[in-house]
Parts: structure tokens; C-alpha cells; sequence
């Protein structure tokens, strides 16, 4: 059992505290930025490794020294919906995290691709207009009275936002919600480095 233990507990250091720590790659003396991957799967309370390998971190509040997390709100996971139809990673839907004001990142200074990812499965909302809210990435607006259903489609359907070219000056990288009807909500996020 202690042999187990110790295994495991090398596991988790080995990877920087399930991926806490950036991913870093190329030399730092050439001056360049990281690479980093940081996926959050938001309201999950354990890692996820999707269909093609990558691994998402659990959902965090976020804490100076924590790496990143929320600012404020809840998480749920939906457990009257079995699986997201035609997607081949149903666990970064079916949980979320609503209502905060923001997520946040420590990242090293450089140019990021951020995607966020929404998927409407509160079965209260069924029609277009009822849940909107506005996100801004770094200050800037992103997304102005999104609506996930309404994006979508459909009920239970995923949709991904990216935007490229995100600026870090301060080591912070900072996504912020702004809710109009309902509670904004969020599946999941990538950080990727450049």
C-alpha cells in the first residue's frame, strides 16, 4: 500500500502538481515565451484526460499561488444527461461552473490563444434569450450578449470561442463574466502558449 502511495505521490510531482505548473519548452535564455497548455475542465472536481490525451485540470477557486481558478460563483454537475450527442468528450460538458465574476490565470508574460468552452445543459433553460451574458479577456470584450443556446443551436450542444493573439503584460491572464439574463456559465478553458 505505501509502495502504491509513493508511486502515485512521484506520478503527481513528476507532472507539476497534476499540471498546476505550465508546460514549458524551448530554451529561456532566447528570451521566448513558454509553451504552455492549461485546460480547465470548469466544475469538475478531478482531472479529465479527453479523447486525444490532453488532461484537464479539476475547477479551483482562484488563490494567489494557486496557478489559476474562479473568481466567485458555483459548480455543478447535470446528471439527468447521460452524454453531449456527437461528442467524443461528454465529461467537459456536463460540468460547470456559473455565476462568477471571473477566471484567472498566472502565466508567463507573452501571446496566448485562449478558447472557452459552452454547452447550455440547465434543462430550465430551453429557448433563445434566456441565458446571455458578456465576457471580456484582458480588459478587452470577447463575446458582447452571448446566448450558449442560442450559438448553438440546440439544447446540449457544445460551443468553442477562440481568440488568438491574447496579450499578458502583468503574469495575470484574467477572463471576465458579465451576466444580463440568468447566470453566466462555462465548461471549460484552454490556455494555450505561443
Amino acid at each position: 500500500m505505501r509502495q502504491m502511495a509513493m508511486a502515485v505521490l512521484g506520478a503527481v510531482l513528476a507532472i507539476g502538481l497534476l499540471g498546476c505548473e505550465p508546460t514549458r519548452s524551448g530554451p529561456a535564455a532566447e528570451g521566448k515565451v513558454p509553451k504552455i497548455a492549461l485546460r480547465v475542465n470548469a466544475g469538475a472536481d478531478k482531472p479529465y484526460t479527453d479523447s486525444k490525451g490532453a488532461v484537464w485540470l479539476p475547477d479551483q477557486e482562484y488563490k494567489e499561488g494557486a496557478k489559476y481558478g474562479a473568481l466567485g460563483g458555483k459548480v455543478t454537475l447535470r446528471t439527468t444527461i447521460a452524454a453531449i450527442p456527437g461528442s467524443k468528450d461528454s465529461p467537459l460538458y456536463l460540468t460547470e461552473r456559473y455565476g462568477m465574476d471571473a477566471y484567472c490565470f498566472d502565466v508567463p508574460n507573452g501571446k496566448y490563444t485562449v478558447k472557452l468552452h459552452f454547452c447550455e445543459t440547465y434543462e430550465r433553460i430551453n429557448a433563445p434569450g434566456q441565458r446571455v451574458f458578456s465576457v471580456a479577456i484582458q480588459g478587452k470584450p470577447a463575446l458582447a450578449d452571448f446566448d450558449p443556446l442560442k450559438e448553438a443551436g440546440k439544447f446540449a450542444a457544445p460551443v468553442v470561442k477562440e481568440f488568438k493573439g491574447v496579450v499578458v503584460a502583468d503574469g495575470k491572464l484574467t477572463i471576465e463574466f458579465t451576466p444580463k439574463v440568468q447566470h453566466p456559465n462555462i465548461s471549460a478553458i484552454e490556455v494555450l502558449g505561443h
